[in-house]
């Protein structure tokens, strides 16, 4: 029997006694009940047994001083989180800008958490706080999009914002909890190297979509990274996407780049790496697709714009195979009015692909991270096609090769 099951049944089984003899004997017997809720109340948390399963996301209830605020003086940031949290995947989850010289300390009771500053606020700066979707609850239920928080120490917030998307090279969807980096673009040009750390880090969504806040308002240079040791670093081996364009403003208009980030897992980091191939495997190895007899073969045509006078090249693929380890086997140019025809596919369903060849030596190149080079702008399309034998299929839509500018 538990000792608080003890102290209970002490309590009912007394007896009656004078006054003070009784509240002796309850004050002997509820004791060790007492101790037992102490203990209770102090113990690390644990996630609760038994009930329904929780899959809900923690989400902050409140923070000291609120987000937004201005003129603070006392280094430090309150968070209220909705339930426990794992304190080692906040460590890991949380990052500030500017970053500290000196670790913050970092004081847990219960759901809440105070970060203190070490180093001494800077005047009229902008400090933000961002957690990201690493931060797990104690049943390991990780945010779906990361947090941020921000206040200045003096009368204004800086006000850049900074959106994006970040898509796989391969089939154009979605690449969720990607660190995406933002380093200062000086001169309004490229760096030539990275910084050991990035000004601004944040995550994409489920959709893939990234959002700074609170930024300077100035040029930045933004690279996408599967950072998976946490070094904010672009490691070999790592998935990387170069941005589309060499550097973006951040202005307090919400701009948003309709071309999006592509990630690659091919090491083309660095022109001196040793590891780097000398081909991309994914659109350079030879590879002869099955001879078919005509009567069972199709054909996909359609047409394509770029907005730029340089060659559109489509790629079509059976959806049975995975083209980050053999490239697409049918391909076609359109011509100069857009128009192209993809002939004597097998029956069956198809994806497709297309990007402009800019430099035009005839493979897709998806771009270096340093020394920067811009990736070749490609178009996917979400819906596969239907193939079948002895048919022309037209494509009801035109494909849209997306323009590496701007749109407000």
């Amino acid at each position: 029997m538990s000792a608080r099951a003890k102290a209970w049944r002490c309590i009912a089984e007394r007896r009656w006694t004078p006054t003070g003899q009784r509240m002796r004997q309850v004050a002997r017997c509820a004791a060790p009940l007492w101790c037992a809720t102490l203990w209770a109340a102090c113990a690390t948390p644990l996630p609760p047994e038994g009930g329904p399963p929780d899959d809900t996301a923690p989400h902050i209830v409140e923070s000291i001083p609120a987000g937004g605020a201005t003129n603070v003086s006392e280094a430090s940031l309150r968070i209220v989180f909705s339930e426990h949290i794992n304190e080692t995947s906040f460590r890991r989850a949380l990052s500030i800008i500017p970053e500290p010289e000196t670790p913050p300390e970092l004081d847990w009771r219960g759901p809440r958490v105070d970060i203190r500053l070490a180093d001494p606020l800077r005047d009229s700066t902008t400090y933000v706080f961002t957690l990201d979707t690493g931060l797990r609850d104690l049943r390991g239920i990780a945010l779906a999009a990361p947090v941020t928080l921000a206040f200045s120490t003096g009368p204004i917030l800086n006000a850049g914002i900074l959106t994006g998307r970040v898509v796989q090279s391969h089939d154009g969807a979605p690449a969720s909890g990607i660190d995406v980096l933002a380093y200062a673009a000086h001169d309004n040009t490229p760096p030539d190297s990275l910084p050991v750390r990035p000004a601004y880090r944040t995550q994409t969504d489920p959709d893939g979509v990234f959002r700074f806040e609170y930024m300077t308002e100035r040029q930045w240079f933004v690279a996408a990274l599967e950072d998976a040791n946490y070094n904010a670093r672009p490691d070999p081996g790592e998935s990387f996407a170069p941005p589309p364009v060499p550097v973006l403003l951040a202005d307090t208009v919400q701009a948003t780049l309709e071309i999006p980030w592509m990630l690659t897992r091919i090491d083309t980091m660095r022109s001196d790496s040793p590891s780097v191939p000398p081909e991309d495997p994914e659109t350079e190895a030879d590879t002869v697709p099955e001879t078919i007899p005509l009567e069972e073969t199709g054909e996909i045509r359609g047409v394509v714009v770029s907005g730029e006078p340089h060659p559109v090249v489509v790629e079509s693929w059976p959806d049975t195979l995975d083209i980050r380890h053999a490239p697409p086997p049918y391909q076609a140019t359109a011509d100069s009015a857009g128009s192209f025809l993809l002939p004597q596919l097998p029956a069956g369903t198809y994806q497709l692909r297309a990007w402009l060849d800019r430099n035009e030596n005839g493979r897709w190149d998806k771009g270096v991270l340093i020394p920067y080079r811009s990736p070749e702008p490609a178009y996917f399309m979400t819906e596969p096609v239907r193939v079948r034998a002895r048919w022309e299929t037209t494509l009801p839509d035109t494909l849209r090769i997306p323009a590496a500018v701007s749109i407000p």
